[in-house]
């Protein structure tokens, strides 16, 4: 299980690409099933376009913003 401050409907910035992106689910994150990787879903705030990657990712690569 992965420990986190991450907030769902909160805003977050890509420090690589600059975009904002609304946290939207966190997925398997009380399995202890290793064949399900803890997964993070989010959406661009421009485009609406859906994105998910792995918690630890998207902690690494992430800020939130208020906006």
């Amino acid at each position: 299980m992965i420990k986190n401050d991450l907030k769902l409907n909160k805003h977050y910035l890509h420090e690589k690409s600059n975009n904002i992106y609304e946290l939207l689910l966190l997925t398997n994150i009380n399995l202890e099933n290793k064949n399900f990787i803890p997964t993070a879903v989010y959406k661009d705030i421009k485009t609406n376009v859906l994105y998910s990657r792995p918690i630890i990712e998207f902690i690494d690569k992430f800020v939130e913003v208020d906006i």
